[in-house]
This record gives C-alpha cells, sequence and structure tokens, in this order.
C-alpha cells in the first residue's frame, strides 16, 4: 500500500502468515519519506516518532489479525 501525501509519502507491506489453526502471524514494513521542511523534523525527531508509532501501529496489527482469523474460522 502506497499513501502519498503533501508532507509525507508512507509505502507499507503487509505480510499474513497461518502459524496454527485459527492463529496469524502478521508482519508490517513501512518506509515513510518526508517532503520539504519535514525532512528536517524527521532528522531531528525521528526517533520519538518511531516509539509513539510503534503502538499506534501494534494496535492496527492486531485488529487485522483478529480480522484474519475470524475468517478462517
Amino acid at each position: 500500500m502506497m499513501l502519498i501525501g503533501k508532507s509525507f509519502d508512507i509505502e507499507t507491506a503487509y505480510t499474513f502468515e497461518a502459524i496454527e489453526e485459527n492463529r496469524t502471524r502478521v508482519t508490517q514494513n513501512s518506509d515513510v519519506t518526508p517532503k520539504g521542511f519535514l525532512k528536517v523534523f524527521f532528522f531531528l525527531f525521528g526517533w520519538l516518532m518511531k516509539k509513539g508509532g510503534g503502538d499506534a501501529q501494534q494496535k492496527e496489527l492486531e485488529n487485522l489479525k483478529r480480522l484474519c482469523e475470524a475468517r478462517e474460522a
């Protein structure tokens, strides 16, 4: 999936792997490309955004996992 915006672009790939009956491993790889002034902001504060984004990413992956497992049942 690719999201293109005025301030930054995000490219995301999801991998779904059945590991047991009704259990799924979901993996997300994301690449954020800042544009304009945000390049400087990402350079200086990117480490803070990675930490905060991790919680939101984990919630999203858990929701995707539940959806996959519900459809398998």
